[in-house]
């Protein structure tokens, strides 16, 4: 009687092993295709990068950071949904950042904008406010918008031009 439960422990342990190895063997058969890309991601040391690469917000903000210089200020316009003014503020920091809601008026755009000396001005995919038209204007002197992709708009915003004193 013992030697028939030492047999269905062994049986039992046998099968789970066989079960490990043959896990393994498909997660190696799986991820075959990937194994020279992370062998050559580590030896360089470019372990993140992919992942990164993949979102389209990490490429924009790039994109931000080559044109915005450090020193500067940016005024950003979103629903604050998603979390992306986080992700601006990390990326392209040491740049300044003014948040601003999607319903706020053009005299309270122009005055925080005046205020905090910002040189850029981001929309995000959120629909801003119906007052915001002066934006799509190409003569507008003070808002000139920069050549992106995506949804997302971004212009330059002279602010000598914002003196101060703006009332709806």
């Amino acid at each position: 009687m013992a030697g028939a439960v030492a047999w269905k422990r062994i049986s039992l342990f046998t099968i789970i092993v066989w079960l490990w190895i043959g896990q393994l063997g498909w997660l190696a058969w799986h991820f075959a295709p990937e194994v020279a890309d992370l062998a050559g991601r580590l030896a360089t040391g470019r372990v993140g990068e992919a992942i990164r690469q993949e979102d389209n917000s990490y490429r924009w903000f790039q994109e931000l950071k080559k044109i915005i210089p450090p020193e500067g200020a940016y005024g950003f316009v979103d629903c604050y949904e998603a979390g992306i003014d986080i992700q601006a503020r990390y990326h392209l920091y040491p740049r300044r950042l003014v948040r601003l809601k999607p319903t706020v008026t053009p005299s309270f755009l122009y005055e925080r904008l005046h205020w905090a000396q910002a040189n850029f001005l981001i929309l995000r995919e959120c629909n801003p406010s119906p007052y915001w038209r002066f934006l799509s204007n190409p003569k507008e002197p003070v808002f000139q918008p920069l050549p992106q992709s995506g949804a997302t708009a971004a212009f330059t915003v002279d602010a000598r031009r914002l003196i101060g004193g703006f009332y709806d």
